[in-house]
């Protein structure tokens, strides 16, 4: 009987996704933008992820015997919990309580970004077992470097069968998407609701109308270095007062509008010659995420034309099947 050879893959660590090739890495079966080589890059490059920030990069990569990459994790030890909308915090509490460190830890994830998606970013190529020595490198990683643990979050239901079979334990939270039922206009949209909900919304728009404030949508790269600055000192002044400070920074929306502005779909609210309020929305094959706000001031009924109604129209005009809000609250 022949004895079957069984080829162990190289894994490695890079600390940047600059030592990848950016051919290499959007090969693998990648099922969003912010996973692609262009959204991860533009973090780093930007400064917006970096050990400064408590972000140390450790990106796991796979090769076979022929140097074709199989697979990558991106991944980060960190030293603290901000940015992951996963909130552990209870968690890093009762570690000190028993006298453990609970940083620092490994977080695979897409960085300030909760949109589920597969975080096991995998060749065609790759098999069963290339993807299991995949998932045993993440351990590895947590024993060689004395972490306390690991964190794959918002993965998807397959990836969640692979970690459980490896002992990992999941974690249920909840996010809110929009999905089109081939709906031809907003009104058609509407007609499926109930009577209450539809006359609410009629009225949020109205009073936007009557407000005599305008809408206006910008994509791609029409995209420009003005409407960057009027978007982002939005989105800063709010990050500010709600959160205390902004994650990302100016560069970084810099770098992803020359490297993937045919994902992006700006939002702008104006009132007479004034801007007042922006949304940007990032594009999927599929879908529209919702993802960045920020207005001179609180205005809920702009903040939903921005963020959702004006999504809507999009999505329906493009026939984009959902619209992933994320993890905002359930009122959304």
């Amino acid at each position: 009987m022949k004895e079957k050879n069984i080829t162990i893959n190289k894994i490695t660590i890079e600390d940047s996704a600059s030592n990848i090739e950016a051919v290499e890495w959007n090969r693998l079966k990648i099922k969003n933008p912010f996973m692609s080589y262009e959204f991860i890059s533009s973090l780093e490059e930007s400064g917006c992820v970096s050990k400064e920030t408590g972000w140390n990069t450790q990106h796991i990569i796979m090769k076979n015997n022929e140097n074709k990459i199989l697979g990558i994790v991106p991944s980060y030890i960190k030293s603290h919990s901000y940015g992951e909308y996963v909130f552990d915090q209870s968690w890093a509490e009762f570690y000190d309580k028993l006298g453990l460190n609970y940083y620092p830890k490994l977080q695979s994830c897409i960085p300030f970004t909760p949109v589920t998606s597969n975080k096991l970013l995998l060749s065609e190529d790759a098999n069963n077992a290339d993807i299991n020595q995949l998932v045993l490198s993440i351990k590895s990683i947590v024993n060689n470097e004395r972490l306390s643990s690991a964190h794959i979050t918002f993965c998807t239901k397959n990836e969640i069968d692979i970690l459980q079979t490896n002992n990992f334990l999941q974690r249920t939270s909840q996010q809110f998407r929009w999905e089109n039922n081939n709906y031809q206009t907003f009104d058609n949209f509407l007609e499926n609701l109930t009577s209450r909900k539809r006359k609410m919304i009629r009225k949020e728009r109205k009073h936007v109308e009557n407000n005599d404030i305008k809408i206006e949508i910008i994509s791609g790269k029409n995209i420009t270095e003005e409407y960057l600055d009027i978007f982002y000192n939005f989105y800063k002044d709010t990050c500010n007062r709600k959160w205390g400070h902004a994650y990302l920074s100016r560069e970084f929306f810099n770098l992803i509008a020359e490297k993937m502005s045919s994902k992006m779909m700006l939002v702008l609210a104006r009132y007479g010659l004034n801007y007042i309020a922006s949304s940007l929305h990032i594009i999927g094959e599929d879908r529209l995420y919702g993802r960045y706000w920020g207005g001179e001031k609180h205005d809920s009924f702009l903040h939903f034309e921005l963020c959702f109604y004006q999504a809507i129209e999009y999505a329906i005009r493009n026939k984009l099947q959902y619209i992933e809000a994320g993890a905002g609250g359930y009122h959304k």
